[in-house]
């Protein structure tokens, strides 16, 4: 079994802050690009992950911003004020049978540094980000497609995620896929009452 893991709401809950910060700092990023209130932003932002996936991709068309200069201000910010070692999630994750991966649309660096304050870094063989599919984030299925070309396997590809719309395009893929809920999970109980059930058992 291959396990593709998403990062943001996925291997830590939706509670702890850490996802909503970095909305913020995109709107905030927009606000003071395009110059748009708030109202305006949130609007674009919609219809842009509605019509490409992501806002990032969105921008990129239609106001030709740098990729990286975007992901760089966006997510340059002390993760560790969101987040902490998890010795519970190391140990369930390392029982877990299989060759693990992440895949997502934050960029590389941030994604290696989520993983190495909650103390996971070691178990995952590759970080599969937003540069590693051109931009073309999750939910496109050019996407999973570049992942699954990278991977190069037969072997059963297992997909976690939070978001139904990244869920349904994973099976179109032919991936056996897993959704979580880390919006109605607190910190203290979300692995064992929400990640940790839905991949029990699997090898």
């Amino acid at each position: 079994m291959i396990w593709l893991f998403d990062l943001d709401n996925t291997l830590y809950p939706y509670s702890i802050g850490l996802y909503q910060h970095i909305n913020c700092l995109m709107n905030q990023y927009l606000e003071k690009t395009l110059k748009l209130s708030w109202e305006e932003v949130d609007q674009i932002r919609t219809n842009y992950i509605k019509q490409y996936g992501t806002t990032l991709l969105g921008m990129m068309i239609h106001h030709h911003i740098n990729p990286d200069k975007f992901l760089q201000e966006i997510h340059s910010f002390d993760v560790g004020k969101f987040l902490k070692k998890e010795p519970a999630l190391l140990e369930f994750l390392q029982k877990l049978s299989g060759k693990k991966y992440i895949f997502t649309n934050s960029p590389q660096f941030y994604a290696r540094n989520v993983l190495k304050i909650l103390g996971i870094d070691s178990l995952f063989e590759d970080v599969f980000s937003i540069e590693t599919v051109n931009y073309h984030g999750k939910p496109n299925m050019d996407a999973y497609q570049k992942v699954i070309e990278i991977l190069y396997t037969k072997e059963q590809i297992a997909f976690v995620d939070d978001e139904p719309a990244n869920i349904i395009q994973a099976k179109k893929a032919n991936m056996k896929t897993f959704l979580v809920d880390s919006r109605r999970k607190d910190f203290n109980n979300y692995y064992e009452e929400e990640l940790f059930p839905k991949l029990k058992g699997m090898k």
